[in-house]
């Protein structure tokens, strides 16, 4: 069965414009999406003869089979990540990879303070998400360059779902240029 499951093709199932120039897919993955923790990443393989790219792990179900990723298209190969459409499979992802972040209970009355500015909030997500599941008190400072590029933060997206999920536990600041 093991080997049924990682021979799985890892296709796209859910893909969204975040805002321009930065995507989100949901990927069909079911044995990274069962072992991922928190701070870790995949190399994607998104074609066969392409370059591996470095991608975090800005969320995952492993219920679901399923991994979350971010791409912002800057060069050749992130481009055509985005250029992708739900059903397009990926040649091979490699992970979970890297160390976990250590999360741990803190002393009562401390916050654990998470700034991100754009692209950085997938990264910090599932850290932040760690924190408040352990029960510590978490500030997000998030910052855009302008209101359009806001993403994770409206009714039922990533963020709010932690708020209604996490209560009190959760402040959170919107920052942007305008």
């Amino acid at each position: 069965e093991y080997s049924d499951v990682a021979a799985t093709s890892q296709r796209i199932v859910h893909k969204a414009e975040l805002s321009p120039g930065i995507d989100e897919f949901i990927v069909h993955s079911p044995l990274i999406a069962h072992a991922a923790q928190a701070g870790q990443f995949v190399r994607v393989l998104p074609w066969e003869h392409g370059e591996l790219v470095p991608l975090t792990l800005a969320d995952w179900d492993a219920e679901a089979g399923t991994i979350c990723l971010v791409v912002q298209g800057v060069g050749t190969s992130s481009l055509e990540i985005n250029a992708m459409a739900v059903g397009d499979a990926f040649a091979g992802i490699a992970g979970p990879l890297g160390r976990p972040s250590e999360v741990h209970r803190y002393e009562p009355g401390t916050t654990v303070v998470f700034t991100a500015g754009g692209l950085g909030l997938p990264p910090v997500y599932p850290i932040m998400r760690e924190h408040l599941t352990v029960g510590n008190h978490v500030t997000l400072i998030a910052g855009f360059r302008n209101a359009d590029l806001l993403f994770w933060v409206g009714e039922d997206e990533r963020v709010q779902r932690l708020q209604a999920d996490f209560g009190d536990l959760l402040d959170v600041v919107y920052t942007s240029n305008d």
